[in-house]
């Protein structure tokens, strides 16, 4: 069971069964990346993770930071691609506007600190980071290349958040061709019903959706 179905109407999700929005059981490629999306420091805090900020961006996070590292450190295990995805950085001392000047969110002074990928899950020297001007990590990045030339069909995609960067990487990369999985307790937002509704949503139409648990288990048995 997902939680989305706490708050999606049983009769609101058998439209979507009737037109065909089935998933089967889940099957990754033979190929896979792993996709970070921006779990920087002034986009979490958590007690679990030790994490606290007061950035007016942060998410409140429980699991999530956990369950990522504990999805990189089976992908590491297994010699998976990995690629950390994180917003441009801003000169010192200008303003964070990383969605350009019609952007609505916040815009806030530029602190080196608040964009450092948090500890727990920090890059090792050999991983890809690849920077983003906007939502998607695939608009005008090398990310599409950098896949197709690496032969990868399918992505695991975790990070924040879920109604926004990942979101619009999700879609980017099934219009690119990839098989998407969005590992469900391993993305995160500011809010919990865009959260769900964004789940429900993509496990529907563009990515498949499931638990940091049922990936490790496939990864463990399948490499």
């Amino acid at each position: 069971m997902h939680k989305w179905e706490e708050i999606i109407p049983e009769k609101e999700r058998a439209i979507y069964k009737k037109a065909g929005f089935v998933k089967g059981e889940l099957s990754l490629g033979g190929n896979i990346a792993l996709l970070i999306i921006d779990v920087l420091k002034r986009q979490v805090k958590s007690n679990n993770a030790k994490i606290q900020t007061d950035h007016p961006m942060a998410c409140s996070v429980e699991n999530e930071i956990t369950n990522i590292a504990a999805l990189l450190k089976v992908c590491r295990e297994k010699d998976i691609g990995i690629v950390f995805i994180v917003p441009l950085d801003v000169p010192q001392g200008g303003k964070a506007k990383y969605f350009g000047p019609t952007t609505t969110r916040p815009q806030t002074a530029y602190d080196p600190q608040y964009n450092l990928i948090v500890d727990e899950i920090a890059p090792q020297e050999d991983e890809l980071i690849i920077k983003k001007t906007k939502a998607s990590a695939f608009f005008e990045t090398p990310l599409r290349s950098y896949l197709y030339r690496q032969k990868i069909d399918t992505l695991l995609v975790t990070g924040c958040t879920t109604s926004g960067c990942v979101r619009a990487t999700v879609t980017d990369g099934f219009s690119s061709g990839f098989e998407v999985v969005v590992v469900e307790d391993g993305v995160f937002d500011r809010a919990e019903i865009p959260h769900l509704v964004n789940l429900f949503d993509m496990n529907s139409k563009y990515a498949t959706v499931v638990s940091t648990k049922k990936v490790i288990e496939i990864l463990t048995h399948k490499y």
